[in-house]
């Protein structure tokens, strides 16, 4: 994602981060090339009101920055890449890429993306070159945004399940359930690891849910051992 002085709040800064794999390119060799992003399967409370605080101001970043700022920022890039351009040719480009160029706050504010144009620039590019390289950084930032907004909406029902899926209980399997019967929450979440070997026993020894999660608090001195 792009860095930028609008730096995320911590806890966000993995959970909207992209992630690479390394590939093996012919003409390039080994490269990085990013992984599709996907919503968390988890998602903490404390993540979605970060997630939705800093929205807004995620959303001012993509907003067109006035005249002024941009072009500062086209006048710094062009110290960095302009070279030996007459100064009159620069200030020719310098007003007309300034009055054409939409470039977001989120651009103008972000020292980091003087960098990276100035890496992507031997000279001073033409408004096509700058244009692309403007429109890449207004993805990466509307990407930002809809991320956040992901994440600020909490994780989907369906994920949370495919999470119980990938992670099933070990001792799931065991319980033998009436098809035709509603699927009950089985009431593990608050109890200690000898609590859940207690509550497990119980439960295959056919008592209910709550009746297991009783016996579960009253005994906690069964091992795990016992439960197989």
């Amino acid at each position: 994602m792009v860095s930028s002085r609008l730096s995320l709040p911590a806890s966000l800064v993995d959970l909207v981060a992209e992630h690479y794999q390394p590939t093996f390119d012919d003409k390039h060799g080994f490269v990085k090339k990013p992984l599709p992003w996907n919503r968390p399967l988890v998602i903490t409370g404390q993540e979605q009101a970060d997630a939705l605080a800093f929205l807004p101001m995620a959303q001012d970043a993509c907003k067109p920055a006035p005249p002024d700022p941009v072009r500062k920022w086209i006048s710094t890039l062009g110290a960095l890449v302009a070279g030996n351009m007459p100064v009159g040719d620069a200030r020719a480009k310098l007003s007309a890429y300034t009055r054409l160029l939409d470039v977001p706050l989120g651009v103008v504010d972000d020292d980091d993306s003087l960098k990276r144009a100035g890496h992507r620039f031997k000279w001073f590019p033409s408004y096509a070159e700058l244009a692309q390289f403007v429109d890449e950084e207004k993805y990466q930032l509307d990407e930002r945004v809809r991320r956040l907004q992901l994440i600020a909406e909490g994780p989907k029902p369906a994920l949370a399940r495919a999470r119980q899926r990938l992670h099933p209980s070990p001792l799931g399997s065991v319980l033998k359930r009436d098809p035709s019967a509603p699927v009950l929450q089985e009431r593990t979440d608050d109890l200690d690891r000898s609590q859940v070997a207690a509550y497990w026993t119980a439960r295959m020894e056919g008592k209910t849910i709550d009746e297991a999660f009783a016996v579960a608090t009253e005994s906690s001195g069964r091992s795990l051992e016992n439960v197989v």
